[in-house]
């Protein structure tokens, strides 16, 4: 039988607060992993805002995975914009969000609105990043790095958006800016494949790699290990 070993970690570091918020749980149906990175002053309250929305969407939800994400996200879109009274173009920029559901098969629907922050290792393609938007990219003087802005107004998600990928032998890497701003991708690929199967180990090294490298953010990770009995 096919399992995953995981392991997350989120330390505010040197920041003043921990703006973040992350998911790596069973519900229902999926393993469910999940980082939203908290911006702007309600950061810490639109990143759970996303994380909640997307556990009470898995919990009452056996759709497809991706109509499961798109409803998540567009839930989250509207509350975080309600709960600040903001139009949905400001309300996005308090987070953005990278997910990723997994099935007994460990076959992963994976879901990344940030810039890049979902990382697939694996014996035979090295390193994938489902998502990676320029940054020069913009939405007048708003970088598209938030939910409303990567997703669009009205939301509407493309099959384009997800990636699907087997974590058997693999690796899988969802972080937020603290981490994937300071530590190169290929930094992120050696530790990993260097420690193998101790997941936990990889978080504590990728986590002194960015405070060392000068991140003066949230740094929150979680990495997957697919493997057979």
């Amino acid at each position: 039988m096919a399992h995953i070993h995981s392991f997350a970690i989120s330390e505010r570091g040197v920041s003043e607060t921990n703006d973040d918020s992350f998911c790596a749980e069973r519900i229902g149906s999926y393993e469910v992993f999940a980082v939203a990175s908290g911006r702007s002053g309600i950061g810490r309250k639109a990143s759970e805002i996303a994380i909640n929305s997307l556990r009470d969407t898995v919990k009452n939800n056996t759709h497809d995975p991706s109509e499961i994400l798109v409803k998540a996200v567009a839930d989250a879109d509207l509350k975080i914009g309600e709960r600040d009274g903001q139009k949905r173009l400001h309300a996005g920029l308090g987070t953005d969000l990278c997910a990723c559901l997994v099935d007994d098969n460990l076959d992963c629907t994976i879901l990344d609105t940030g810039n890049g922050s979902v990382y697939y290792i694996s014996p035979d393609s090295g390193i994938v990043i489902p998502r990676e938007i320029p940054f020069a990219e913009k939405s007048g003087s708003l970088l598209k790095k938030v939910i409303s802005h990567t997703l669009g107004e009205p939301i509407v998600l493309k099959d384009s958006e997800f990636h699907r990928v087997n974590l058997l032998n693999s690796f899988m890497v969802l972080s937020s800016s603290g981490l994937y701003d300071y530590v190169k991708r290929e930094e992120i690929k050696s530790v990993v494949e260097i420690n193998d199967e101790n997941v936990e180990t990889s978080c504590e090294a990728l986590k002194n790699q960015a405070l060392q490298a000068g991140s003066d953010r949230t740094i929150t990770l979680i990495i997957l290990h697919g493997h057979d009995d």
